[in-house]
């Protein structure tokens, strides 16, 4: 959350980190049920439901955050050529209409939510996956102690030599990806494989499903991020792999994502492994992002 707002927002949001993401939780709980025929009518009518209470109240904390970052940038507290200057900057085709601060923070709070949510998910499903095994994290040490020598910080530059480390990230993103499911509006009727998908249809795609099938992954539920190897990405049908989405609508931030999360990655493994705790239940919670149901509980160990 610390990097996306700086990043993105030259604004230092991690002392609201714990208010930021409890009220995201709640949002996050709540989606799947505001979405229902009945919940959308209480909404509308205001009525004082306990959860929809929960969620305006949840959704208006989110609001504040981002509404003052953009009142900052509106008052030239922040001056930094950052994504809220861009979209500030922005003007229609015919140059004289600029975004309301209704705009930006629709834009502005999808990338902040999705910008941290996402990778934090990865990166905990992947210290999980380590914690279960020791062959191949003893193989990212190795790649480490090679090409971090002397245990400086990794930087950018060191990307391309972080090859294991993105494959385990890789494989990571296989098994429990972030967005585990999508959907996409038909904008006509459709014929599929003999089945009519009707106009204003809405299609589910699945990574979790995808990412799982025995008919593009050898032995698909095992942790094996030396698959990777060869250019197996590249042979895979398209959308046999595609945690970050496809098409026009493709995650908008998925170069930064993998930038961050290899460097995450390196610069914790650098110095710590994370054992699991004998018996503590781990169980996937399919909302809007694929988070651990019970959280996930590991013991560090300075290396």
């Amino acid at each position: 959350m610390a990097i996306v707002g700086r990043t993105l927002f030259d604004a230092d949001v991690e002392g609201e980190a714990q208010d930021i993401g409890e009220a995201l939780t709640t949002v996050l709980e709540m989606f799947n049920l505001i979405g229902r025929p009945l919940a959308l009518i209480a909404r509308q009518l205001k009525l004082p439901t306990a959860s929809l209470r929960r969620f305006e109240v949840a959704k208006g904390q989110l609001d504040a955050t981002i509404y003052q970052i953009i009142a900052d940038h509106r008052a030239g507290k922040n001056t930094r050529p950052d994504l809220i200057a861009t979209l500030l900057a922005a003007r229609d085709e015919d140059g004289d209409n600029g975004m309301s601060d209704q705009q930006i923070r629709d834009e502005a709070l999808t990338l902040f939510l999705a910008g941290h949510e996402t990778t934090a998910n990865a990166l905990a499903w992947t210290w999980h996956l380590l914690s279960q095994s020791p062959r191949v994290e003893a193989q990212l040490h190795q790649e480490l102690e090679q090409v971090l020598a002397g245990g400086r910080l990794p930087t950018v530059d060191d990307l391309p030599q972080l090859v294991y480390t993105r494959q385990i990230l890789t494989e990571s993103m296989r098994l429990f990806p972030p967005a585990w499911v999508i959907g996409r509006r038909a904008l006509h009727d459709y014929e599929l494989d003999g089945y009519l998908i009707p106009k204003g249809s809405v299609v589910v795609m699945s990574q979790w499903i995808l990412h799982r099938d025995g008919r593009w992954f050898d032995e698909p539920l095992s942790f094996r991020p030396e698959r990777w190897n060869e250019g197996l990405k590249q042979r895979l049908p398209k959308f046999a792999y595609f945690p970050f989405g496809g098409g026009p609508r493709n995650c908008i931030g998925e170069a930064f994502a993998w930038m961050e999360g290899v460097l995450l990655l390196a610069t914790l493994a650098q110095h710590w492994r994370f054992q699991a705790v004998p018996g503590f239940p781990v169980e996937p919670l399919p909302l809007v992002t694929l988070r651990p149901k019970h959280g996930l509980r590991l013991t560090p160990q300075r290396r």
